[in-house]
């Protein structure tokens, strides 16, 4: 799983309650960073969990750029502006999905974990 935040402190929460619950997670400070991750990396990345809005590149471009390269990519968007979520619940694809912030811990796993139950399509 690539978690992709631009605040440091957002980035550590997320991974470290994941890490918990036992994923494999590679982060990422930027959108260009996660890029440059996924790129090192070379393997699988079955989730990426991205901020919507963060500079120079946003989760929307990150999520494109890496779902040429891996189609079946499931992509879980977080955010804590209102437009934000209006454009992705008028966008949501097939392994797009949305949780808006502020959320508790649990409600992260909980989504997590039911993303990457879902059969791919």
């Amino acid at each position: 799983m690539l978690v992709c935040d631009d605040d440091d402190g957002v980035r550590t929460m997320l991974a470290s309650v994941l890490n918990l619950r036992g994923y494999r997670i590679l982060t990422a400070r930027n959108g260009r960073h996660a890029l440059e991750v996924a790129e090192a990396y070379g393997g699988k990345i079955h989730l990426l969990l991205t901020d919507l809005a963060m500079p120079g590149m946003g989760g929307l471009e990150v999520a494109t750029v890496l779902r040429e390269r891996d189609p079946e990519l499931r992509v879980l968007y977080i955010s804590g502006y209102t437009e934000d979520a209006e454009l992705v619940s008028m966008s949501l694809g097939p392994r797009t999905y949305f949780v808006a912030k502020p959320f508790v811990p649990g409600d992260l796993t909980r989504a997590v974990s039911s993303i990457l139950e879902t059969r791919p399509t």
